[in-house]
């Protein structure tokens, strides 16, 4: 132990500076905890959308007719029966209407062909536009979730790119 080899004089002093380590450590692990420092956690629907996304991003690059993985894979992120209706609803729907939603973010994104795009963002575009043409999701929140998606996954100009073609499609869609 450190105090055998430190002199007598010293000890005192020593025992109050590991004292007031131990307090500030303490008080550097207690500012660290949900109760003093408040930061906003992923809601239940955005996660949905997230796990909906993966499942998305993993149908683009691996095309594949069996969709079983997809609905254990779901079931096993979510967990709750609301949620896994709700990304399986998310996933369904952006899979049947797929042609229409590229065709439509085709059309919409200037200068930019779906498979010019990331991959990542390909799929936002995708989640997003299909929640502002085809669910009940109010479209300023599905764009900003898909924004919050773009952020989250994509590259540094994601999210504005998001924001800005998702935003085109629903001026567009209004007439």
């Amino acid at each position: 132990m450190l105090t055998a080899r430190v002199p007598a004089p010293l000890r005192a002093p020593l025992a109050t500076a590991r004292r007031a380590l131990l307090c500030c450590s303490l008080h550097a692990a207690l500012a660290n905890t949900s109760y003093h420092r408040r930061t906003p956690t992923m809601s239940r629907r955005s996660r949905a959308r997230e796990v909906a996304l993966q499942v998305l991003y993993q149908d683009d690059l691996n095309p594949v007719d069996d969709r079983d993985p997809a609905v254990a894979f779901l079931a096993m992120r979510l967990r709750f029966p609301e949620l896994i209706e709700f990304g399986r609803a998310l996933v369904s729907g952006v899979r049947r209407h797929r042609d229409e939603l590229d065709a439509l973010l085709e059309a919409t994104a200037d200068n930019w062909s779906l498979s010019r795009m990331a991959a990542t963002d390909r799929n936002v575009l995708r989640l997003g536009a299909f929640e502002i043409l085809h669910f009940d999701t109010p479209e300023r929140v599905a764009i900003n979730e898909a924004v919050e998606l773009a952020k989250r996954y994509g590259s540094r100009q994601s999210a504005q790119f998001v924001n800005g073609i998702l935003d085109r499609l629903l001026h567009n869609s209004r007439g």
